[in-house]
């Protein structure tokens, strides 16, 4: 079976989406729809905390 490499998952969402339309932080995918979110919210929005949290999951794993 033939593996796109150019499809992630995206660590926010689980979305699949292509490298080029995200950013990828520590090695973890973060596709393009997510990466506006996070940056285009306020500390005021209900979302901002779950993105905090997922942030710091990133630069707690290991190896990445």
């Amino acid at each position: 079976m033939f593996l796109d490499r150019s499809m992630e998952e995206c660590f926010f969402c689980g979305r699949e989406g292509r490298l080029g339309d995200g950013l990828v932080l520590k090695g973890r995918f973060i596709c393009g729809c997510c990466e506006r979110r996070l940056v285009h919210t306020g500390c005021d929005s209900r979302f901002y905390l779950y993105y905090v949290k997922r942030l710091k999951n990133i630069w707690r794993c290991a190896g990445a």
